[in-house]
């Protein structure tokens, strides 16, 4: 190659993942995203949680810095919202073959994605869930109040922790109600900003949630409620 050749390089690879904003912004959406063997297996363990009767639907993935977690994230989000045939779009775009592994007939799942910072976990569920819910073709009475709820609720400084998972649970059962969608995925990325909060804070309300939630998911039965949190693993 000519030293003065021009390298391309994919945009999602010049910075790091920002869950919530790639996966809005279509120019960052996955393109030459390596699904291998170990992401594909993983991400199938997170979608059998969705076959009926199962409670394991709660999941933590800790890795070093660097090595994916977000973007794997994303292509979850991804599979996971989109609809039968846009989920044999995406596989086909990343060369991926239909495996049960990661069955087209999965229930959809409307992606709660919560990006992380130093803020309080329980107010940044809520908010993210809101945001989630302003989707267009989301705009129901029912729905519009919930979303209104959520608001309330992010306000309360003493917001307890089931009541951020019960409101979890509701969105996911008006949304099978709505149709459109079966339930909600919630996945936390950077998990560790918000335990340094929680940690400076002295609040153990934001350690609670992630209990609460992970009970909801796993008794959220047929209206269900997947939780993913991202953590980065300290270098030893």
């Amino acid at each position: 190659m000519p030293e003065h050749a021009d390298l391309a390089i994919a945009p999602r690879f010049i910075r790091a993942v920002h869950i919530q904003r790639d996966f809005r912004n279509l120019r960052y959406r996955l393109d030459g995203y390596q699904a291998t063997p170990l992401v594909r297996q993983a991400a199938g363990r997170i979608i059998a949680g969705l076959t009926p009767g199962s409670s394991e639907r709660a999941f933590s993935v800790v890795e070093p810095f660097g090595s994916g977690k977000s973007a794997f994230g994303l292509f979850v989000a991804h599979f996971l919202q989109r609809g039968e045939a846009a989920r044999r779009q995406l596989l086909g775009s990343l060369r991926i073959a239909e495996s049960a592994l990661l069955p087209i007939d999965a229930p959809s799942l409307l992606a709660v994605l919560v990006p992380g910072n130093n803020s309080s976990l329980r107010q940044a569920v809520l908010a993210s869930l809101g945001a989630a819910l302003a989707e267009p073709r989301l705009k129901t009475p029912a729905l519009t109040q919930l979303r209104r709820t959520l608001e309330a609720a992010a306000r309360d400084p003493a917001l307890d922790p089931g009541r951020v998972a019960e409101l979890v649970a509701e969105a996911a059962q008006l949304l099978q109600a709505h149709g459109h969608y079966q339930g909600v995925l919630v996945l936390i990325d950077e998990l560790g900003q918000f335990l340094d909060y929680a940690a400076r804070q002295d609040e153990e309300r934001d350690l609670f949630v992630l209990q609460s939630l992970a009970e909801t998911a796993a008794r959220s039965g047929e209206a269900p409620v997947l939780v993913v949190t991202i953590l980065h693993q300290a270098f030893e």
